[in-house]
């Protein structure tokens, strides 16, 4: 085979031999990796390490572990070679077993480090000894190695997760030194097959305790660590009913304030979890508490003010759409002939009657009523004649809670916008009762209100965080905006009103998009988003698609 180089003068010319047929080429199950006696060695033994020198090694994966193991062993002059194993360092530090040998890859790097039952021989004797100082040494390796199955399956069988509950039990360690002791007992605890049913009564009171201030720890990663066993206790094992009777979830609240980010976010996942595995009627009551004053105030003056993490802001998602889905039961609820409800909406109509039928007669001395087949009409009933009708589920009594809410909050605007259009007689009037209607199922749906909370999003809303009664409040500047919509796009009937949805829609999705922190905020960026910048908006996307179509080459 010959190749030379065109163009350049005095160029040589390169011959190369064609390879063999017959080249002998290595097995794809010998692999060239490098090993080093791991230092940590001499934290737990007198045995020398400085003198050992890196190897370069071949490793065939045909042959087992223990052999490579033992010629290691033999090559650095170790005694005992069943004490030592082979640990990957590049991309875990998980023990090298036959399960996991096949992720090994040509130009690895090992550490031969003792074995899982040479370490928990090591910190088993640390950890029984009288000396605090071995104990502390021994949870604070054990601390770093905890997530290793391999290892944590061997200390559980030489007793290691029995003694670790009785150094809790017995308030062996304060501050630092505890809150690894409780790290290390979750990590192990995580892989025996008993699990969380393996504690005892005492011992998770007392762990309890830590979280509820019975105790006198208040070390932020003792509580962090706290809080996140009882979290796996609430979320996976038969003992989450101890859990929730020892730990009140108002109890919880005063770490809302606590400055720790870990803290913070640890009681997040712990409430969210007591939260989502409450029964309705205590899920009410939780609920409740939330949107009380204090719990707000802690949520927005602590942790809304400080910068959010990817991990906090998760919690905080997870939280709001819990508070949100509340209101699911309301709206999938109808509202029923002879129930308060109804006597509620018609008192409602009675009372907007009345105003109406005296600004229609400003000179009568006595307050005018609007017949009961009008005033369905001039409020905007879809179904005049039977008014409970227009709140059939979804969303049921959650539209009429908000109308009511409207009523009474915000009684001048909510009228203003009922006079407006019961005045029009030029058959452009917005059909206030069906428009809030079809405004109450968008809101649900552009906040996911009936969904579970996504497993990643870290979408959250600060200002619904802001307000006792938020998706209330929502609605009553949607209403506003609405009605102003209405009038911008010139709508006629009650057939514009899913066109005029449409692009309210719009409006709210693009003003949450700026995740504005208060519902000032919120009222400016609907302000901005107004009709005509919507119908501009959808104009250049319609423009710029068409394009994109004609620019499509043709299928052939």
């Amino acid at each position: 085979m010959r190749r030379s180089s065109e163009g350049t003068s005095g160029s040589s010319t390169f011959f190369a031999k064609a390879l063999s047929p017959y080249y002998p080429s290595r097995s794809d199950n010998i692999l060239k990796v490098g090993v080093e006696l791991s230092p940590d060695i001499a934290a737990f033994s007198d045995v020398e390490v400085f003198d050992k020198l890196p190897q370069l090694i071949e490793v065939n994966q045909n042959e087992a572990i223990d052999v490579i193991q033992k010629e290691l062993c033999n090559r650095w002059d170790l005694a005992s070679m069943e004490d030592y194993a082979l640990k990957y360092t590049v991309r875990s530090t998980a023990y090298l077993t036959e399960q996991n040998r096949r992720e090994l890859v040509n130009g690895d790097i090992l550490n031969l480090t003792f074995s899982p039952a040479k370490l928990s021989d090591i910190f088993l004797l640390w950890l029984t000894s009288s000396n605090i100082e071995d104990q502390t040494r021994a949870v604070t390796h054990l601390s770093s190695i905890v997530s290793d199955s391999f290892f944590s399956a061997e200390f559980i069988r030489k007793g290691g997760l029995h003694t670790l509950m009785d150094l809790i039990e017995n308030n062996t360690f304060n501050d630092m030194p505890l809150s690894q002791l409780l790290f290390t007992f979750q990590g192990v605890i995580s892989w025996s097959e008993k699990g969380w049913e393996l504690p005892s009564e005492n011992l998770l009171i007392q762990i309890s305790g830590i979280v509820v201030g019975r105790t006198k720890y208040e070390h932020p990663r003792v509580l962090s660590v706290a809080m996140s066993i009882l979290e796996d206790i609430i979320n996976s094992s038969s003992r989450a009913a101890l859990i929730r009777q020892e730990v009140p979830f108002e109890s919880l609240v005063r770490h809302l304030e606590n400055s720790d980010s870990i803290v913070q976010q640890n009681v997040l996942l712990l409430m969210n979890a007591m939260f989502s595995k409450s029964v309705p009627p205590m899920r009410f009551q939780i609920g409740k508490l939330l949107y009380s004053s204090p719990v707000r105030n802690a949520l927005t003056n602590n942790i809304l003010r400080n910068n959010v993490g990817p991990e906090l802001a998760h919690q905080l998602h997870v939280l709001q759409q819990l508070m949100l889905n509340l209101l699911d039961v309301k709206a999938r609820t109808p509202v029923l002939p002879g129930t308060t409800h109804e006597e509620q909406l018609h008192e409602f109509c009675k009372v907007i009657s009345e105003k109406l039928g005296n600004s229609f007669s400003p000179s009568s001395t006595r307050k005018s009523v609007l017949p009961n087949s009008l005033y369905g009409q001039k409020l905007g009933f879809k179904h005049p004649n039977d008014l409970i009708e227009d709140f059939q589920s979804p969303p049921g009594l959650l539209a009429l809670h908000c109308i009511l809410y409207f009523h009474k909050v915000h009684f001048e605007a909510s009228f203003k916008i009922i006079l407006e259009n019961a005045h029009r007689t030029d058959g452009r009037g917005c059909p206030y009762v069906q428009t809030c209607t079809a405004l109450v199922s968008t809101l649900m749906e552009v906040l996911h209100i009936g969904e579970l909370p996504s497993d990643q999003s870290e979408v959250y809303y600060e200002m619904l965080f802001t307000e006792e009664h938020p998706f209330e409040e929502m609605f009553c500047r949607c209403a506003v905006l609405l009605n102003k919509t209405w009038k911008e796009m010139r709508a006629t009937s009650a057939d514009d009103v899913s066109k005029v949805i449409a692009v309210v829609k719009e409006q709210i999705t693009r003003s949450l998009l700026k995740a504005p922190r208060t519902f000032q905020d919120f009222d400016k960026q609907l302000k901005m988003h107004n009709y005509p910048e919507i119908s501009e908006f959808w104009e250049r996307e319609r423009s710029m698609k068409e394009e994109n179509d004609f620019q499509t080459p043709q299928i052939q």
